[in-house]
């Protein structure tokens, strides 16, 4: 495919983004100091990983600096929006992949739903699957400090009785002392709460 550049949406002037996934800056002439001016020379962006596989450029606007999505670039500036959606779709599932043939507008709830999405959510979260590496097992006791039983984690104790995980977590992480009248500690050496 051969690749395509166009000035990119809101960054006319500054950026352009080609349909196979590139960004650079363009060249162009900018203030130096309080008198002076340089020529700045075009130049293609590193992409960066946000550490979920999605890339996104630094790009910088009558001084102020931010970070875009290269996906958004790319389908802002490529494809068209009749339908005002919010959201860009790897057609693939691979983040990376920001070539335009890859990327469409859709809903949130298509795009949440979209092929192996739902499979890979669980699968994130699926302590047994992931050999138990996040799973931290948490223990109740009473505050005279006996013990009243073990969790697998405190999700499945919110399971079970109701209360949230974020109060067994804060307590278990020593900013709370006590939780709904118990107190909670991760069991072994991670114990934090007393």
């Amino acid at each position: 495919m051969k690749e395509i550049w166009k000035s990119a949406k809101g960054y006319e002037g500054l950026y352009e983004v080609s349909n196979l996934g590139r960004v650079k800056g363009i060249e162009r002439i900018v203030k130096n100091g309080k008198d002076s001016t340089m020529t700045k020379p075009e130049k293609i962006l590193s992409p960066i990983n946000n550490g979920n596989g999605y890339y996104f450029v630094n790009v910088l606007k009558s001084g102020k600096q931010s970070k875009m999505f290269v996906h958004r670039l790319v389908a802002t500036t490529f494809l068209p929006n009749t339908e005002q959606y919010k959201v860009v779709n790897h057609k693939d599932e691979d983040p990376s992949n920001n070539n335009v043939d890859n990327l469409e507008w859709c809903t949130h709830k298509y795009n949440s739903n979209y092929g192996t999405s739902k499979e890979r959510r669980v699968k994130s979260t699926d302590y047994r699957a992931l050999g138990n590496s996040r799973k931290k097992i948490v223990v109740q006791y009473d505050l005279s400090g006996n013990i009243i039983k073990e969790w697998d984690s405190a999700v499945d104790c919110s399971n079970d009785t109701g209360y949230y995980p974020s109060g067994i977590y804060a307590c278990c992480n020593g900013k709370w002392e006590t939780y709904k009248g118990f107190k909670w500690e991760y069991k072994k050496e991670d114990a934090i709460c007393s």
